[in-house]
């Protein structure tokens, strides 16, 4: 006990007193904590954590490489890396790293649907050339609480269409190739046979179920029934849910098949801006042909944020936090975590002092912290409010905009005490803080600001500048809300960068999709409510549940589904194409209003997954298909005759070539084992006439989409 006694002096110590900016603010915070409820002597490997480690020279990461440790992923200058707890401070002092920052934490957040979302006419062809169901496409699934060998996930032979399975927490088996943590499973019996990833969770066989459930026994089957899906248990933290889409895209390129990946997560820290590591990593990781959705989140009806301009040098954004979360029910484990951002350029100063509302007087005070000095403090409280707040500060090296993180633990709050909040700085600068569990209001006092729910998009999801978020609307109001408007828990934009979020809503409230039958869930007092809306299904001497829940994270899907029947119908779309099409086609109706201008509640509307298809079909026929300009083909036209004749100038293996109508209907179809440059292929179509013909060409290594006009 005296080694860590004397370990934590000395970590406290250089935390609390360090100017490097090369340590992040959270994980900081965390080495902190663990430093101080961790009681071992030997510590040092008690814990990994999946990091993103920037960098700026190649070498740096060859010296971490020689610490024992592997590289997961590289993506522009930032890898991520599991990294024991003792070992974080030594990798940050190497030359040529830049900064680590310790993934943040993150939280697990029908029949109606498809009608209202126009996803019937799709999967029944209603002026289509036929229907659209996700098939060649790939879904993945990033969450918790998932039952592997759910009837909603077989094909109509019996075959499981979870293809891949990664859980990152398990360390049964063999991690992915390319990653050293976790199990993966490939198999449909080793699939099969995990059965859950967790006997205690049913949100991510909800979620998989609204966007790719397949089973038709009943009324609540998905919107991809027919897509392929990969799925990952993920272990809570950003870093490795990046980790998660770099895996599932890596499949997706091996299987030469588009891919949508759906995120129904909640991350609190961060900026808001699109410039996190989390935000930057995901943007770069989308593609023609790989798109990720995420949840907009539930924050919509908490008064969890506020801001103000400074007018001057002198002025100050004051506002209070109550304290009055959970009340009658504190512990240790009430922690609450609140962020603050400042513009580019400025800086700021922060204090909080411990105020008694009868009688309008201040009790305590914290240190000053500022961040043109990158210092920290502890502050204690021990009346009315009792506990302790840690406060750090920095300028956020890539946007140089000024950041403090409070964190508060307290085991003890009276109604009658709160905590003032005061920050200053420079003149013009734009202030927004957030709350994860409190509130904020002004108590009508002069010259302090109450809160509000706008800005309250996830970090997760919510923020990426490529990133379809989802926001929720109503369409079945079991708990609450009117049918056709907005849900009260859907976050507002904007981000704090002025862009416009969610990109779309969809319906969210009262979704009726898959539970687990984890005896845990459906023998629960507590999820029996939920599982009395839906059904059940005996097949095979086993039940199957259905129950219904609530929220962005239901949403997301949706959309995610959707998606992947856009991209059965155009393989190549973008993330911008996405945005686009949604543009063109969302539903507004007297609940949305006139959309012409920026909605940070609505976005450009309701989904349509119908016009939507119709949509990539018209691009299908016009633009957008990549032309022949890379010299891997030429293509000379023989339709009078009843051919496409290509050329190869590049050795491809496995390859499947296909040719499509403009409505999507394939013409020709053929498997090729290996085609080395000079082959000359022909493709024989006797049915062809003058138009616009698309040719897909996938294999090992290669995914393209051509297009051709017969003349």
């Amino acid at each position: 006990m005296r080694y860590g006694v004397i370990l934590f002096i000395i970590l406290f110590y250089s935390l609390f007193n360090a100017n490097s900016g090369e340590i992040s603010l959270y994980t900081q915070s965390k080495l902190s904590s663990l430093t101080r409820s961790i009681q071992k002597e030997y510590r040092d490997d008690y814990e990994q954590y999946t990091c993103y480690v920037h960098f700026s020279k190649i070498s740096a990461l060859s010296e971490i490489e020689n610490l024992g440790l592997n590289t997961n992923s590289i993506i522009d200058d930032i890898a991520i890396i599991r990294i024991p707890q003792s070992l974080i401070e030594t990798i940050a002092n190497i030359d040529g790293i830049e900064r680590i920052e310790m993934g943040t934490p993150t939280q697990s957040t029908l029949d109606e649907v498809r009608k209202c979302s126009a996803i019937d006419y799709a999967h029944n062809a209603y002026e289509l050339p036929s229907a659209y169901t996700g098939k060649g496409v790939i879904v993945g699934i990033i969450d918790q609480g998932i039952q592997l060998d759910h009837l909603n996930f077989y094909d109509t032979n019996g075959n499981l269409r979870i293809k891949r399975y990664w859980n990152q927490t398990d360390t049964q088996g063999t991690p992915p190739e390319g990653f050293n943590y976790g199990s993966e499973y490939t198999t449909q019996s080793e699939i099969e046979t995990i059965k859950y990833d967790t006997d205690n969770g049913t949100h991510a066989i909800h979620v998989a179920g609204i966007a790719v459930g397949g089973y038709k026994g009943c009324d609540f089957y998905g919107v991809a029934t027919e897509s392929d899906i990969v799925f990952v248990s993920y272990d809570g933290y950003t870093s490795s849910i990046s980790d998660a889409i770099a895996y599932i895209k890596n499949y997706a390129t091996t299987e030469g098949k588009p891919v949508v990946i759906n995120m129904s997560i909640g991350g609190f820290i961060g900026p808001r801006d699109g410039t996190s590591d989390f935000d930057i990593i995901a943007d770069n990781l989308q593609d023609n042909g790989c798109i990720l959705v995420g949840a907009a989140g539930n924050g919509g009806d908490k008064i969890s944020h506020v801001s103000k301009t400074l007018a001057s040098n002198n002025d100050k954004l004051k506002t209070f936090m109550p304290c009055s979360y959970k009340l009658k029910n504190y512990t240790s484990q009430n922690i609450d975590y609140i962020e603050i951002y400042g513009s580019e350029n400025t800086h700021m100063n922060l204090t909080l002092s411990l105020y008694n509302k009868q009688t309008n007087t201040y009790i305590s005070q914290s240190s000053l912290v500022s961040t043109q000095f990158c210092n920290s403090t502890l502050y204690s409280l021990n009346n009315g409010i009792v506990g302790t707040v840690e406060i750090y500060s920095e300028i956020v090296p890539n946007t140089k905009r000024p950041h403090i993180l409070i964190i508060k633990s307290l085991t003890q709050a009276s109604n009658n005490y709160a905590i003032e909040m005061s920050i200053g700085g420079t003149k013009n600068n734009t202030i927004h803080a957030w709350s994860y569990m409190d509130t904020f209001d002004s108590y009508n006092v002069e010259s302090y600001t109450s809160g509000d729910s706008d800005y309250s998009v996830n970090e997760v999801g919510g923020t990426g500048k490529r990133i379809i978020t989802v926001g929720s609307y109503v369409t079945k109001n079991i708990f609450d809300g009117v049918v056709g408007d907005i849900s009260s828990i859907s976050s507002k934009g904007p981000t704090t960068d002025g862009r416009q979020k969610p990109n779309v809503t969809a319906p969210g409230e009262g979704i009726i999709s898959s539970f687990s039958n984890s005896p845990n869930i459906s023998q629960s007092s507590y999820y029996k409510p939920y599982l009395d809306f839906g059904t059940t299904v005996s097949k095979d001497n086993e039940t199957y549940y259905y129950g219904a829940m609530s929220g962005t994270s239901m949403a997301a899907p949706v959309v995610t589904g959707i998606i992947a029947q856009w991209l059965q119908a155009r393989p190549t779309l973008s993330p911008e194409d996405i945005k686009e099409i949604i543009a063109k086609t969302a539903i507004t109706d007297e609940f949305t209003g006139d959309i012409s201008q920026q909605s940070n509640t609505w976005g450009c509307g309701k989904i349509d997954a119908w016009k939507g298809i119709k949509e990539c079909l018209i691009l299908n026929s016009i633009d957008g298909v990549e032309p022949i300009s890379d010299k891997l083909v030429l293509i000379k036209n023989n339709i009078s005759r009843g051919s496409i004749n290509l050329l190869f100038a590049k050795e491809i293996k496995n390859a499947t070539i296909s040719v499509h109508d403009i409505t999507g209907k394939i013409l020709y179809s053929n498997n090729y084992t290996n085609i080395i440059s000079g082959d000359e292929i022909i493709l024989n179509i006797s049915s062809c006439s003058k138009g616009v013909y698309i040719i897909k060409i996938v294999g090992e290594g290669i995914f393209k989409t051509f297009k051709t006009i017969a003349q």
